[in-house]
Formats: structure tokens, sequence, C-alpha cells
């Protein structure tokens, strides 16, 4: 079981880096179709969105398919639970390109500005590490794509000043000089997806008038989240044990925490979670089957080893998602 999970893991890790290539392509294309007036590279980075489409089908399918198979625990739910976040980011990075693509491609040939070739470079660099430092698990590589984004942020200031003083000098370039604002702004997106989570401010308002509270397996990162929900808080946690791929038990008492407009109980992890549920309950609330129990050749159909069973016949039709009937599967089996 255990070789399973590493080798589809892998397989995860594996596209991620394909599809971090393809952003590096894209950016790529888009600068060769600037600074080189390559204007077939633009339609390149453009055409490549259905390849972004793809590669984001193909890795959720995967990651979805690690978390309701395989039932990772500890570092391994973390690492599968970033991957579905990276996955929708790179996803953002690729449509950016291709943004930029649009524009530059009915940019007319002029002189361009230093500073774009370096912030594509900065950009793609960005790219690159987040991937790599998340393949790796390299905590140093991971700082030096935060730290990176100073870098992007100033040389927008410096190409702004520049742009500026185009305008001054030559009004007639104004159309040409906000176009070129507007790519710098793209390279900008790009360095701010690699680093930022949008979600955490989504996570906060969701606390507003309500009590809610934290529950999961151990390590599976609740003091971790809570502390970067408010910093303030400093609650202790713990690395996760790499030997045996679980989490140290930190939290010991449930304590009611105050964040923005809500109180937040953060609650000690478990290992297990046991469910008073019958077979024949968990095939009850299976609300796919509803549909179609009634056409089965027995009442009490358990559909699994029954012959003229409708639920399975419709999960070869593909009306039943495949996976959800072998997550219930291996449950009844147990």
């Amino acid at each position: 079981m255990r070789t399973r999970l590493d080798e589809e893991l892998r397989e995860m890790n594996k596209e991620m880096l394909e599809m971090a290539a393809l952003c590096e392509k894209a950016i790529s294309c888009a600068d060769k179709a600037l600074l080189s007036q390559e204007r077939e590279q633009a339609e390149i980075a453009i055409d490549l969105q259905e390849d972004f489409k793809q590669k984001e089908k193909n890795l959720e399918n995967l990651c979805l398919k690690i978390l309701l198979l395989e039932q990772p625990m500890a570092l391994d739910l973390r690492q599968v639970s970033a991957a579905l976040k990276m996955i929708t980011d790179l996803r953002r990075i690729g449509e950016i390109a291709g943004d930029m693509g649009d524009i530059i491609r009915y940019l007319n040939d002029e002189d361009h500005l230093e500073y774009l070739t370096s912030m594509a470079s900065s950009a793609s660099s960005m790219v690159t590490n987040a991937i790599n430092a998340f393949v790796q698990k390299d905590v140093n590589l991971a700082r030096k794509v935060i730290s990176s984004d100073d870098i992007i942020d100033n040389l927008f200031l410096e190409e702004r000043n520049e742009i500026i003083n185009m305008i001054q000098e030559t009004p007639q370039k104004s159309a040409y000089a906000i176009d070129l604002v507007m790519i710098a702004k793209y390279y900008e997106k790009i360095g701010i997806t690699c680093y930022t989570n949008d979600e955490i401010e989504k996570i906060k308002k969701s606390f507003d008038g309500k009590i809610s509270v934290f529950t999961g397996q151990t390590g599976a990162g609740k003091s971790t989240l809570l502390n970067r929900l408010d910093s303030s808080l400093k609650l202790t946690t713990n690395e996760i044990s790499y030997a045996l791929n679980r989490g140290k038990n930190t939290t010991t008492h449930v304590e009611l925490l105050k964040i923005e407009n809500g109180w937040v109980a953060d609650s000690p992890g478990f290992s297990d979670v046991y469910m008073d549920m019958t077979k024949e309950d968990i095939r009850d609330n299976m609300i796919e089957f509803e549909e179609y129990k009634e056409r089965c050749k027995y009442r009490d159909c358990m559909h699994n080893h029954e012959d003229d069973c409708e639920v399975k016949r419709k999960v070869e039709e593909g009306k039943i998602l495949k996976s959800r009937y072998e997550n219930y599967i291996k449950f009844i089996s147990r």
C-alpha cells in the first residue's frame, strides 16, 4: 500500500514539474514576442492555454484519486493538499502569460524597456524555484522565492517611472506606454501568485459571528494554520516525523481563540475516527446510488459481488464516479 502511495506521489511531483515547465515556456514566448518582435511567439503563448487546461485536469484527478483511495496522513496529506492549491496557481500563471501574448501581438514594433526582460527572467525563476522547493521540500529555496518578489516589485517601480517619462516626452506614445504598463503588471502578478495565498482572507471571513472548531489528524497543520491566520496567537507546533510519516501530539487541550469577528477552537489531533455505521448504513448514504438501486436484481444488493447490479452498470457507463464507487467498496470491505 505504501509503495503504491509513494509511486503516485512521485507521479504527482513529475506532473507538477511538467506544468511548471509549461509556465516557463509560456512566459518565455511572451517575452520573445515583446522584446524580439517574434509575433508568432505571442500566438504560441495563447495556444498553450489548452495544454494548461489538460494538465490541470490530469493533476486534479490524480490528487483526488490519492485523497480518496489512499487516504494519506500527516506529511503526505499536506503535500497533496498543497499540490491542489498550486495547480490552480500554475494555471493562473499560464492564463496571465496568454493575456500578455494577446496584448503583445497588437503592439507596434518599438524599442522596449530593459526592465521587462529582467522582470520576465525573475518571474520565470520564481515559478521554477517555487515548484522545486515543493518537490524537494527545500525550505531555503522557498524563502528565496519569497525574497525574489521584492526584486520584481522594484523592477516594476523602475519601469513605471520610465514609462511616465516616455509619456511626458512623447505624448503620442501614451497608448503604447499603457500596454507596456499592463505587461509589467502581469509579470508582477506572476510573482505574487508564487508566494501568496489569497485563501487566508476567505477563511477569516468564514469565522464571522460563529464558533468554529479546528479538528483533524495529528500533524495535519491545525495550529500552524491558526498561526498563519493570526500571528499573535503563537500556538506551539511541532515537526512531522519523517520516520513514521505522522504528526507529533502538540496541542493537548481545547481552547477558544478570538479571530476576526468569531471564535475558533483549536483541538488535539487524533489518529483515527470511529463511526458507528454498518455496511448497509454506508450503502444507504451513497446518494449517487439512490436513482439506480431499485433496478438491481436483489432488494438488499450491496453493489459489490452481486450479479445484475444496476449500480455497477452505471459505474461502467460513467454515470457514477468510479473513484467514489471504489472508495465505497474499500469502506464496506473492512
